[in-house]
């Protein structure tokens, strides 16, 4: 059967900080409800874009997406929003994009009309290349060049970087999106903190991406404290922290509301972990269902980037052996 694993992620940011209401992470959830999501099934941490451009936003700022409204209120459309999603998590799942212009005139306020264009275009250009991370690299760079305060420009090519395996350089360019983010919108999204872990887990610094993965569980985007404490687990593992890796794992597996491939992923960690520690009874009674020898071939392609810590891999790889 196919492996399952957890997501990298990105996302396209807002161009200019928000500026106004406390709808802002509401805007967030009805932005993600009107994704799709597509299972993939090969470990390339990018996107099928659906550019979905807002219609009939209207003078007093109500936006509308595929014909469902954002919501509209007297004041004009949190910037925030636009900050849709490009990702969301259960594993060999991504979500097609929204990209939320809103209108003419509240974009105008962000870029000049023309700056704001060429952007977008530069946008579009890189995601038409997801399949060629080499080139697809070279385009989030122009992105980059054309604005280099648009935090998603950086985010994007952090990950493309990730998957040609480039984890010092994507470390950088994530680090930088965080930091772009925690100036715009006063916290940085779980999305590109759990990137930035990955990465960071990728170069070896496990540690750094423990903290990553802490933080990202600040944003209260649904799902985000689901895919940071599964990352968490698998990292905290790595540093022979295994109390604590086997109480992170049990709390998605646990979770109902985790989307089930999350939770599977889990549970093929916490068997592992459990086996590590001696507890074979505990291990067995959640391997129902799972088939450990074809989940650790899809785990060890994520080694070095994609989350998965080479010791809970082993600690996977030993129970499917042993539990046999």
């Amino acid at each position: 059967g196919s492996f399952s694993y957890l997501a990298q992620v990105n996302h396209w940011s807002a161009m200019a900080p928000c500026s106004s209401t406390p709808t802002c992470r509401a805007h967030r959830r009805s932005v993600f409800s009107s994704s799709r999501t597509r299972r993939l099934r090969t470990p390339v941490p990018f996107i099928d874009v659906i550019n979905v451009l807002i219609r009939g936003a209207s003078a007093s700022g109500g936006d509308e997406l595929n014909g469902s409204g954002l919501g509209s209120s007297s004041s004009p459309p949190c910037w925030e929003s636009r900050r849709s999603v490009l990702s969301w998590l259960s594993a060999l799942t991504f979500t097609a994009s929204a990209t939320i212009l809103g209108s003419a005139s509240q974009a105008q306020a962000a870029l000049p009309m023309g700056k704001m264009q060429q952007v977008q275009k530069l946008f579009e250009e890189a995601m038409a290349l997801a399949d060629d991370p080499e080139k697809a690299e070279e385009a989030w760079t122009r992105a980059i060049a054309a604005d280099p305060t648009i935090a998603a420009a950086f985010s994007n090519r952090g990950v493309t970087r990730l998957a040609r395996g480039d984890a010092e350089g994507a470390t950088a360019d994530l680090m930088e999106a965080a930091n772009l983010e925690r100036k715009q919108f006063q916290y940085a999204s779980g999305f590109t903190l759990c990137a930035l872990g990955n990465a960071q887990g990728g170069k070896g610094d496990w540690r750094a991406a423990v903290e990553s993965y802490e933080e990202a569980t600040r944003d209260d985007f649904p799902g985000v404290q689901t895919l940071s404490t599964a990352y968490k687990a698998l990292a905290l593992y790595e540093l022979d922290e295994k109390a604590q890796a086997i109480e992170s794992a049990r709390a998605v597996v646990n979770d109902n509301a985790a989307p089930e491939d999350v939770r599977d992923d889990m549970r093929a960690a916490l068997v592992g972990f459990l086996h590590a520690t001696g507890e074979d009874k505990g291990a067995r009674e959640l391997l129902s269902g799972l088939n450990l020898t074809e989940r650790v071939k899809g785990y060890e392609l994520l080694v070095g980037g994609g989350g998965w810590s080479p010791k809970a891999v082993s600690s996977v790889a030993d129970a499917a052996e042993a539990l046999k």
